[in-house]
């Protein structure tokens, strides 16, 4: 090429765009997070919880303001369906909520706020199932 004549740059095409269809989203498994933790010097995995385990969360937060009680051990509640294998398996099953709820306060609300911010909870999301 002389000096003077630059070449054209080659055409950029933007990637082909396709739409969602049912099988994405019957095959889309909940994101897992990997939270170092130093009490156990080891990495501890969250898995976000499905649509069908938020539901049922926020269902047991509404049903407890219905009948006028406080909704008790709200951080364990959520961490057995969050604490899962660097695979994505539970594990704990929603009855060790309990048990669970007995660990140290400071180390399940760490957990509790990562876990929160992968399942997309917030303060209002929280506080509207509370009202509902």
């Amino acid at each position: 090429m002389s000096a003077g004549k630059m070449k054209a740059p080659a055409e950029i095409k933007a990637p082909e765009v396709k739409e969602a269809v049912a099988a994405d989203f019957m095959n889309a498994a909940p994101k897992i997070k990997g939270v170092f933790c130093e009490a156990f010097g080891k990495t501890v995995y969250l898995r976000a919880m499905t649509a069908a385990e938020k539901d049922e969360w926020f269902f047991q937060i509404a049903d407890a303001a219905k009948r006028g009680e406080e909704y008790k051990n709200m951080t364990a509640r959520l961490l057995v369906r969050c604490l899962c294998d660097g695979g994505g398996n539970l594990l704990f099953k929603p009855s060790d909520a309990d048990v669970l709820g007995k660990a140290d306060a400071g180390l399940l609300a760490m957990l509790f706020e990562e876990a929160s911010e992968l399942c997309g909870l917030t303060p209002k999301s929280i506080e509207n199932a509370a009202k509902n």
